[in-house]
């Protein structure tokens, strides 16, 4: 039966810019293999609507200097600009700065899948990614445990599991009959009703029209104008808008200074807008350009929407939006330029007034009945095309989408109250459901977010929006936040491992879906090869939570780093077993304790026995302590061969072989839930490549230099991780422990403050320690040694002050503490032991040559 790929899935349903960012920080800063799919109907990813336009006269509403796609790098479109955006033909006017230029929109969307194409790149083998060319219906959420949260169903009738989902939806055209106005039959349906500009037969047979009418004066009525012109209309263009406001020029000014000044709690709009009258007025008396004050708001916009209240919110919406928006979203010279060129000609009229209804007439022009703003009788326009601007609809209770229809109805997604996209959390944009509550794993970014910071559909904000997604999702993906997340639940059940003395094979299961099975896997067999610097913290944390499990992990790394290190392993017996543990987290251990012999690091022949037979080897003994046994693969074990020269070294045996057997003798006081029963082997035939690494006894010295930091450091880690658990259990006890004679918790004592913070001052060095020996170069095993010898005591004294300060209760089997204690002081009986960490550094020290003292 085939295994689940362990890799986490990130799948984002919608490939515009703001999806396409999101992907972009994701892959700028995983550290982790994962699979990555976008879902997105159209060709090319990032472009969306506004991008993939080939009028090279549709310019980005902002200046190259603010348009990075990185919110960490925000020079990074000019140095792409500098680098080749001339290859194409472009080109800033003449005098302007690449830095202050406006590039067309097309350049942006060349420079959007550039800058795709590159990260993908970077990110080599660590990055499945797929674009999937359909559009997704549903969301629904998987409860099995272990399984991927979110199950997505697509139109072309395939589902596909997510352990992290993004909704980049977009926009959405807002329906006739949502739009305000009467709509006659046929309307909708007529080829001269233009409801998506954008698309290339909404302008077929322009020459021929006498007159457009316009609803709506924004940015979208102007492109239109654009594209009529071009597609060679020469009639009359006739804008309607309700106020009669029309797109203004953008200026290159400095920020008026910043200067509102507002309480969380206290935020109201009245005062607001007289602190804004006050700089208007001063701004007209030193005779500055107006558009200095809009930046200096727009920094505090997504702050006062959060703040302000309900009944402020609505005032804003009814009486200030469309005097905001027309400051706020203003044109470059260039385009504008089109608009005044038509007006010279006497073929523009902008009039203000509200739509009454639009009918189709008997020969098929649209008739639009329209109020005058200044009370005049309504009048009517005959068109031979009505170009819808009026906007996007952002109510999520009525947009009419399959997939945002069925993520309401599931209470996946919680509409805004005033109808502008969902509802979600701050930090990370992380859904909230129905019942208000956030969702981690599920985010929106771009449009849906405009009822959380108002200001939600420029490359400005969704940017900065697409780096908090994309970080908090690689935060989740993180393997130590993953460890931590896992050994929550081990802990758990910890108490219960340690009563029963038996193996979590759960454990290992939830280990190996988090990747943690194959952390010193090279990236080619797919696993994750991670340096020890970043594995000494994942094996610190399931320490924490069960060091039983945490052990088997560790010695999984260490023996998969091992076998990538030696150059003696058969190639192909490498690959089996390092690829067995990414595909089914197969696991393997070294079995080396004899009950004749001990461990073999102190010397001499194992007794264990490998006979040479016909095609391979055929081995007989007995190991002791053989950490993980119930759930190992393979067995590396230990053993000398029957030749007339002996030689000693590791045979690889599977361990579901005929005659091996494990004997139940595991029953120490600590880390009972290891599995570390004996193992016996009684005539098991292993074939001849099996003999992995054998050599004359002589020969066996310590690991090699890359290698020998890794255990001593992994195991301080292991027990670093047990000594932080019991610390936690006792902050949390003493904070809630109240003797009735005291009449508050122990927490508030000084004696029980100054013992907890000895207890971190230890820890702290624990960490430092820690922290700098698994970054310094590879061939420390001293240090790392001494590291080990430092922290483990560190750590035994942390639980044994634990201890001191709990008394009986801390004693008692009802608590965790006691188990703690049992399970540290386990750290003093793995290699390198203590007598020969110090009899090393002894020796290290006399061996180094001292300038005599002198006087």
């Amino acid at each position: 039966m085939p295994t689940r790929d362990a890799r986490p899935h990130v799948l984002i349903i919608g490939g515009g810019l703001s999806g396409t960012a999101v992907a972009l920080r994701i892959l700028k800063d995983v550290q982790r293999p994962i699979r990555l799919s976008i879902v997105e109907s159209r060709a090319e990813l990032g472009l969306g609507i506004a991008y993939g336009t080939a009028h090279p006269e549709h310019l980005v509403n902002g200046l190259a200097k603010l348009f990075s796609l990185y919110d960490d790098e925000p020079d990074h479109l000019v140095r792409w600009l500098r680098a080749g955006a001339r290859l194409g033909g472009w080109q800033p006017p003449p005098g302007v700065p690449l830095e202050d230029s406006m590039p067309p929109r097309q350049v942006y969307g060349a420079y959007v899948l550039a800058s795709l194409t590159a990260a993908l790149a970077r990110s080599g083998s660590l990055v499945e990614f797929r674009h999937l060319r359909a559009r997704a219906l549903d969301v629904a959420v998987q409860d099995a445990a272990g399984a991927p949260r979110w199950r997505v169903l697509l139109d072309d009738d395939t589902q596909h599991e997510a352990d992290e989902l993004v909704l980049a939806t977009g926009i959405f055209a807002r329906p006739l009959a949502r739009q305000g106005f009467q709509v006659g039959a046929g309307v909708a349906e007529s080829p001269r009703y233009v409801a998506d500009t954008w698309q290339a037969e909404a302008w077929n047979g322009a020459a021929q029209d006498t007159q457009i009418v316009y609803l709506g004066s924004g940015l979208s009525a102007l492109d239109s104008l654009i594209m009529a012109e071009k597609a060679g209309f020469r009639g009359r263009h006739t804008v309607l808008s309700r106020r009669g406001q029309g797109v203004r020029e953008r200026e290159d000014v400095q920020p008026w200074p910043d200067f509102l000044r507002y309480t969380p709690g206290e935020v109201s709009l009245r005062d607001l807008l007289a602190q804004i009258r006050v700089q208007r007025r001063a701004i007209q008396r030193q005779g500055q350009p107006w558009q200095r004050i809009v930046p200096a708001i727009r920094l505090h916009v997504p702050t006062l929407w959060s703040l302000a209240s309900t009944r402020d919110r609505k005032r804003f919406l009814g009486r200030l939006r469309s005097y905001w928006e027309a400051s706020l979203h203003r044109s470059a010279a260039a385009p504008l330029a089109w608009q005044a060129r038509v007006q010279e000609e006497g073929r523009h009229t902008h009039e203000a007034g509200r739509v009454q209804s639009i009918a189709v007439q008997a020969d098929g022009r649209l008739a639009v009945q329209w109020q005058p703003r200044d009370g005049r009788l309504p009048q009517t326009l005959v068109a031979d095309r009505v170009v819808n601007c009026l906007g996007f609809e952002f109510d999520w209770r009525q947009i009419d989408d399959p997939l945002v229809r069925q993520l309401v109805a599931r209470g996946l997604a919680q509409p805004d109250p005033l109808g502008f996209g969902v509802q979600a959390t701050r930090d990370t944009h992380a859904l909230r459901d129905a019942a208000g509550q956030p969702q981690p794993g599920l985010y929106a970014v771009g449009h849906a977010l405009r009822g959380l910071i108002w200001e939600s559909n420029a490359i400005g904000e969704q940017v900065p929006q697409a780096g908090t997604v994309g970080r908090a999702i690689v935060q989740r993906l993180s393997l130590t936040a993953a460890a931590a997340t896992l050994a929550q639940g081990f802990a758990r059940a910890a108490a219960a491992s340690d009563e029963d003395g038996l193996l979590r094979r759960e454990n290992l299961d939830a280990a190996h879906r988090a990747g943690l099975t194959t952390l010193a896997v090279p990236r080619p067999f797919g696993g994750l090869d991670l340096p020890l610097e970043q594995v000494v913290p994942i094996i610190g944390e399931i320490g924490r939570g069960d060091p039983s499990t945490g052990l088997i992990l560790l010695m999984q790394t260490f023996h998969h780093r091992a076998i990538v290190l030696n150059p003696r392993w058969p190639a192909a017996l490498r690959e089996t077993v390092l690829r067995a543990a990414v595909e089914r987290g197969a696991l393997v251990n070294a079995l080396r304790v004899e009950p004749e012999q001990g461990s073999p690091v102190r010397g001499g022949y194992p007794a264990t026995l490998a006979r040479r037979v016909e095609g391979g080897w055929r081995i007989s003994g007995r190991k002791l302590y053989s950490t993980g046994s119930e759930a190992l693969a393979w067995g590396l074990v230990w053993a000398s061969t029957d030749e007339a020269e002996p030689r000693v070294g590791e045979f690889l045996v599977p361990l579901d072989s005929p005659g091996v057997r494990i004997d139940p003798t595991w029953n120490h006081i600590g880390l009972r839930a290891s599995g570390s029963h004996d193992v016996v082997f009684d005539d098991v035939f292993v074939p001849l490549d099996h003999a992995t690494d054998l050599r004359p006894l002589a020969q066996w010295s310590s690991s090699g230099s890359d290698l020998g930091a890794w255990l001593p450091l992994m195991l301080a880690a292991l027990y670093d991780g047990v000594a932080r658990g019991a610390r936690d259990w006792l902050v949390q006890w003493l904070q809630t422990r109240t003797p009735s004679n005291l009449g508050k918790p122990l927490a508030g004592l000084p004696r029980f403050q100054a013992g907890v913070g000895e207890i971190d001052a230890w820890l702290q060095a624990n960490a430092a320690l820690l922290q700098r020996q698994a970054a310094a170069p590879a061939g420390d095993a001293a240090g790392a040694a001494l590291v080990k010898y430092t922290v483990s005591r560190g750590a035994i004294a942390v639980v044994d002050k634990a201890l001191a300060l709990a008394g009986n209760h801390g004693l008692t089997r009802h608590n965790p503490l006691e188990r703690h204690f049992r399970d540290v002081l386990c750290s003093r009986v793995h290699h390198p032991q203590d007598d020969l960490i110090l009899e090393g550094a002894g020796r290290h020290a006399f061996s180094t040559t001292l300038q005599p003292v002198t006087a």
